[in-house]
């Protein structure tokens, strides 16, 4: 199955679309723990808010960057 990325409609920033969310401290653990995602996207590069990412497949550089990150 391809890799996609999340692509800004406006400038086409394939790296700078982000997500609000909500991490909380772990005291178990000693770090924070991701708690939940928002709805509400928006690109750093153009700072466009309400960004409805396009998706569209990664490059095969992407794909082998992904690839070396697993374990």
């Amino acid at each position: 199955m391809p890799l996609i990325n999340r692509a800004c409609p406006e400038c086409g920033s394939v790296d700078r679309v982000v997500r609000d969310a909500f991490a909380s401290w772990d005291v178990d653990t000693q770090s924070w723990v991701l708690a939940s995602v928002d709805d509400n996207l928006s690109c750093n590069a153009c700072g466009t808010s309400a960004v409805t990412p396009e998706e569209i497949e990664a490059t095969e550089e992407e794909e082998d960057a992904g690839a070396e990150g697993e374990t």
